[in-house]
C-alpha cells in the first residue's frame, strides 16, 4: 500500500513538471542553418554590444495582452556573453513560465519581454538609471507533451540599446529653457 501511495505520488509530480510552459531565455538561435532569433542588446550608443557582466539581462512574461508594465520577471538575470563574436547575447537556459504569479501551460501564448540594465546603474532593472527593454511580443510556450517537448525560442525578439534614464533635474531643466524660450519669443 505504501509502495502505490508513493509511486501514486511520484507519477503526480512527474506530470505535473510537464505541465508548465517553457522558453528558451537567449536572443540567438539558428535551425536548420538559418537564424531564427538574431537580436543583439546594445550600450547606449546603439553600436557597440553589451558584453560581460557589467549588464544583465532578464526575461519578465505574462499571458497575452498583458501590458508591459504588468508583466513578470521569470527566472534569475543573466550577463552577456565575453567573446568577441558573442558581445550582445545572453544565454539564459530553458525558463519554466510557472513563477512571480505567472502561470503559462505548454502550447498556450505567453506576452514576453526582455529588460536589460547595465549593474553599476543599479542592481535591477526596476533601479537602474541605465536600462532599456525589448518591443512585447507573443510566443506559443514550449513543454507540450510525454515527455515534454522543447522549449519555444523567442522568436519575435528585437534588438533594443540599454539607454540612461534622463533624470528629473535634467527634464526640469530642459522644460524651464522651453519656458524662458516661449516667453522671450512672445516679447
Amino acid at each position: 500500500m505504501k509502495r502505490l501511495i508513493l509511486t501514486a505520488g511520484l507519477a503526480l509530480a512527474a506530470v505535473s513538471g510537464f505541465s508548465q510552459g517553457t522558453i528558451d531565455f537567449k536572443n540567438t538561435a539558428i535551425v536548420s542553418g538559418s537564424p531564427v532569433v538574431n537580436a543583439p542588446v546594445f550600450q547606449a550608443d546603439g553600436v557597440t554590444r553589451a558584453a560581460g557582466t557589467s549588464f544583465r539581462a532578464a526575461l519578465y512574461a505574462g499571458t497575452p495582452g498583458t501590458a508591459a508594465d504588468q508583466l513578470r520577471m521569470i527566472g534569475a538575470a543573466v550577463g552577456f556573453s565575453t567573446a568577441p563574436t558573442g558581445a550582445g547575447f545572453f544565454l539564459g537556459g530553458t525558463r519554466t513560465l510557472n513563477e512571480n504569479g505567472v502561470t503559462i501551460l505548454p502550447g498556450a501564448s505567453a506576452t514576453l519581454q526582455v529588460r536589460a540594465w547595465a549593474v553599476a546603474s543599479g542592481s535591477t532593472w526596476e533601479t537602474a538609471t541605465q536600462r532599456g527593454q525589448s518591443d512585447t511580443f507573443t510566443v506559443t510556450s514550449g513543454g507540450a507533451g510525454v515527455p515534454a517537448g522543447p522549449p519555444s525560442l523567442m522568436v519575435g525578439l528585437t534588438s533594443f540599446s540599454v539607454v540612461p534614464e534622463p533624470s528629473t533635474i535634467a527634464l526640469g531643466i530642459i522644460g524651464g529653457l522651453g519656458t524662458l524660450f516661449l516667453v522671450r519669443r512672445r516679447k
